[in-house]
């Protein structure tokens, strides 16, 4: 029993200490920066001159009072909510020099200098600037230029037109700003990157970083679809005959899926168009189902790891063919490059290398 805990508490240590290869931590940091570039390119471009031009849908003034309740930020409304020195401090550090309600940044600056401030973010003109700049961060940070840098913006920026725009954000807004979180704590340009080219490392040595931020992201993903999983489970009820030796629900008795198809709001085309048989329904919705419930524990099995990341990337696939939510399936199929192993995306990344070096010879 002492050696069993023992050697379970080394593969603890090791999960979250053992140096790990660089390369997925690159791929997923390229494919996010790239998903988000292209989810503004079709999305909030083509809606930005409606909420926020001229004669804006959507008011700049009618955000304050919600980012003020809310206590989240926006850029272009002001300091409001946005933390200075004394929110990471504790109270009279400094003495009584910096008081507990100076601890954000509103509260440091004049209302004058507040209300100009607003006034500017207010202007269709500064909205587009720094939508532009916005724009220019996403591709450094896929490129890896600068990257801890330009990952902090891209969270500041990402929150600022979300929030500015937040009747138009989605699950995959929000799940691509977490992303960004957990991208701004980890060494994202250590491979694959402008950065990392700067630096003129060796190629043939691979780069080996601490794995912490990655097991954070990795298990973000086990969580997300575990509480996913769970709440499917909020409608169960009693059988009316047989009690709670029989529960029921939509997706316990498996039925789920049918009515997801036939909700013209989600699905990109009407069932009766493309009717998907009720077995084949049931079969999928109890599949979904246990794979999100079970997916934190198959997942860490390394033998079947591969078939759990191809059964994931097929349901995101699944969802993105058949249903309109936006950029979810495409957000969360990044976090799957985190699961295939360095040396499988360096293979991957070479036969690419050696397919177009014989195309160009030809």
């Amino acid at each position: 029993m002492n050696r069993l805990l023992l050697a379970s508490w080394r593969s603890l240590v090791l999960f979250w200490t053992e140096p790990i290869r660089a390369e997925p931590l690159a791929v997923y940091r390229i494919l996010l920066a790239a998903v988000i570039l292209l989810s503004q390119l079709t999305g909030f471009v083509r809606h930005l001159s409606t909420m926020c031009g001229d004669d804006p849908l959507l008011p700049a003034e009618t955000r304050d009072a919600w980012l003020t309740k809310s206590g989240r930020i926006c850029l272009l409304r002001g300091p409001i909510n946005l933390p200075f020195l004394g929110e990471w401090l504790p109270d009279k550090i400094f003495g009584d020099h910096l008081r507990p309600e100076r601890n954000r940044l509103q509260n440091w600056i004049s209302d004058d200098s507040a209300k100009a401030w607003a006034d500017w973010g207010a202007k269709p003109s500064s909205v587009y600037s720094l939508y532009a700049v916005y724009l220019v961060v996403l591709v450094c940070v896929m490129v890896g230029f600068r990257t801890r840098l330009m990952t902090f913006a891209a969270v500041l920026l990402a929150a600022t037109f979300n929030n500015r725009m937040v009747e138009l954000i989605n699950g995959g807004d929000s799940l691509f700003r977490n992303g960004l979180y957990f991208l701004l704590l980890s060494p994202a340009g250590a491979m694959w990157s402008v950065d990392a080219w700067m630096k003129r490392r060796e190629k043939t040595i691979p780069v080996m970083i601490e794995p912490w931020s990655v097991r954070l992201i990795q298990i973000q993903l086990a969580i997300m679809y575990l509480f996913t999983g769970l709440t499917k489970l909020n409608d169960i009820r009693p059988d009316a005959v047989y009690g709670w030796w029989w529960p029921r629900g939509d997706w316990l008795d498996g039925v789920a899926l049918y009515w997801v198809l036939n909700d013209v709001a989600l699905t990109r085309w009407s069932y009766a168009q493309f009717a998907v048989p009720m077995v084949v329904c049931k079969l999928l919705t109890w599949g979904t189902l246990f794979f999100e419930l079970f997916f934190s524990i198959l997942v860490a099995i390394r033998p079947i790891r591969p078939f759990i990341v191809l059964a994931g990337l097929g349901l995101h696939l699944g969802i993105l063919l058949t249903m309109e939510i936006g950029w979810f399936s495409q957000v969360s199929m990044c976090f799957y490059a985190l699961l295939i192993p360095g040396e499988k995306w360096v293979a991957f990344a070479n036969r690419i290398l050696r397919t177009r070096t014989g195309d160009m010879g030809k």
